[in-house]
């Protein structure tokens, strides 16, 4: 390894180390803005919004709120971590190493996307809990059917076909951490014939 790879990678394990040691600030309050949106304006519009263009209210806004939850933690991450460096001076020492301007860009750029991208995929993960399996229409983006799983489906569905139908098959065996209701089912779904 490199002096230059070992300065870029001691500069972002340090990035990364300082949104983990405090996960109630980094992670923990993002995940709880997140879930007092959806709860707040899904009671209050979702009650009178019934559907917006062939999708539940809530379904509907969490892509939104997935991508906002990971631009503003990425953004968080990088100013708060330059401006606490700046109020405790220790901006000078930063800025005077031997790391090249674009070792720190990257750095900083870098441990903003893994503290955005975690709490998206948090994001994404307390979302999907509602024990429902949708299939989309990939043109339109308009919702083809729902039903609900007899239990958790926080699994991979898998796809394929045979005899010229098309089916879907999901595991729904929930799961225990999250707190979705278990079981041991696979529940398979086929597209009318011909289509």
């Amino acid at each position: 390894m490199s002096a230059a790879q070992i300065r870029f990678f001691s500069l972002l394990r340090r990035e990364l180390n300082r949104f983990l040691k405090i996960k109630r600030q980094t992670v923990g309050a993002p995940l709880l803005e997140t879930f007092l949106y959806i709860s707040v304006f899904g009671a209050a519009l979702g009650s009178r919004i019934d559907t917006l263009h062939g999708f539940d209210y809530v379904v509907f806004i969490v892509p939104g709120l997935i991508m906002m939850a990971w631009a503003t933690n990425a953004f968080s991450n990088n100013s708060s971590s330059i401006l606490q460096q700046k109020f405790q001076r220790a901006i000078d020492d930063q800025l005077s190493s031997p790391a090249s301007p674009l070792q720190l860009l990257l750095a900083f750029s870098l441990g903003g996307f893994v503290r955005g991208m975690t709490v998206a995929t948090l994001t994404f993960v307390a979302a999907s809990m509602d024990g429902h399996f949708r299939a989309f229409d990939t043109a339109t983006g308009t919702l083809l059917w729902k039903a609900e799983l007899p239990a958790g489906g926080q699994a991979t569905p898998m796809s394929y076909a045979q005899g010229g139908r098309q089916y879907v098959v999901i595991c729904a065996g929930g799961h225990g951490k999250l707190g979705t209701k278990t079981g041991d089912s696979v529940v398979a779904f086929a597209l009318p014939e011909g289509k």
